[in-house]
């Protein structure tokens, strides 16, 4: 078992790095944090990534696991971690496949909870609050967005239109391929959000099955689901 781990450890030597880099000696022993050599990691230092539960060795896997067969893989790259202004809290259990991207921006705050699974090419852009309950899966290329990325200017008075806005998704939430949550959006606990949905607003009654097109609306009550 040992032997595995260590080996595991050399395979993921960026891994080393990192933890030490991010966590106290005794936090980082434990190596609670895989990542792929193949991912891109800026922004990186002491403070922006929080532990909510007890450091255990690979409790975060960032770009280790390829997702879905039959997906198309950029190999090149596995991730990119983004984290030059803004932190994150990770739960334990929590794997993001090959293709996945977090980013921080402006102060923006980031919270997964435990039991999180994220297929490839997941991608999160916290401008503001994202908060992601336990126990959520996300299928193969999911977008999660805070802001808008840039700045809508009134051509008249120069002034900024737009603005950032929270996202918060629930406990045993499962987003499916391609489904898109926009800022402002709450999706309650237990409820599936159907395929290539793009969703802009609250849906805070649970258990319910969500579809598009924006902002999207419920097709389905009192529906749960199971991994």
């Amino acid at each position: 078992m040992k032997f595995t781990k260590y080996l595991s450890i050399i395979k993921y030597c960026k891994s080393i790095y990192i933890n030490f880099k991010l966590f106290d000696f005794k936090t980082a022993i434990h190596m609670p944090i895989l990542v792929s050599n193949k991912v891109k990691c800026i922004g990186l230092k002491r403070g922006v990534i929080t532990l909510s539960a007890p450091p255990r060795y690979g409790m975060i896997r960032l770009g280790t696991q390829e997702g879905s067969t039959g997906i198309w893989h950029y190999d090149r790259c596995h991730g990119i971690i983004d984290f030059t202004n803004g932190n994150v809290v990770f739960g334990d259990d929590v794997r993001l496949a090959r293709g996945f991207a977090l980013k921080c921006v402006d102060g923006g705050h980031l919270t997964i909870g435990n039991h999180f699974i994220a297929n490839c090419y997941t991608t999160i852009f916290a401008a503001n609050e994202i908060t992601i309950g336990d126990g959520c899966l996300f299928a193969h290329h999911v977008f999660i967005n805070s802001g808008d990325g840039h700045k809508v200017i009134n051509a008249t008075t120069n002034e900024v239109t737009n603005s950032r806005k929270p996202i918060k998704i629930g406990n045993h939430v499962w987003l499916t391929a391609n489904v898109s949550i926009l800022k402002g959006s709450h999706i309650a606990d237990g409820s599936i959000v159907g395929y290539g949905a793009t969703i802009g607003t609250k849906f805070e009654e649970p258990n319910c099955c969500i579809v598009g097109p924006f902002p999207g609306r419920v097709v389905k009550k009192d529906t749960t689901w199971k991994h």
